[in-house]
């Protein structure tokens, strides 16, 4: 498996990065913006995941947009995020071996889905 890309959408206040990192994928850091989004894309043509802290709808509307990765919401306790547009939804509590698990997981799942869409294109 190639390593997978992240892009980490927000403030990494509770510092998943370096356990996503630490269980080897590559993460990029997007300021949670519209723009901050944009950018990451128009720098990385592509991400195997999409892990948003606290976003509004827009912003999962653009990620939405720009890529078929799988969108994951990492929960921020002090937020409140509507959870049905995610693919993925990872509490606070999670301990950071079950969401990194569950995180993989839904990557692979994701390029299983790719592969067999592509088959019968």
């Amino acid at each position: 498996m190639a390593a997978a890309t992240i892009l980490h959408v927000g403030d990494d206040l509770c510092h998943r990065i370096p356990v996503m990192e630490s269980g080897g994928l590559v993460v990029v850091r997007s300021e949670p913006s519209v723009d901050g989004i944009q950018s990451a894309f128009s720098q990385h043509t592509s991400f195997s995941a999409i892990a948003l802290i606290s976003p509004s709808p827009i912003l999962v509307s653009t990620a939405r947009k720009l890529s078929e990765a799988p969108v994951v919401l990492f929960q921020d306790p002090s937020g409140d995020s509507d959870e049905y547009p995610f693919d993925l939804i990872i509490t606070a509590q999670t301990p950071p071996s079950v969401w990194l698990k569950s995180l993989v997981e839904v990557i692979e799942e994701a390029r299983t889905f790719r592969k067999l869409s592509d088959r019968k294109s």
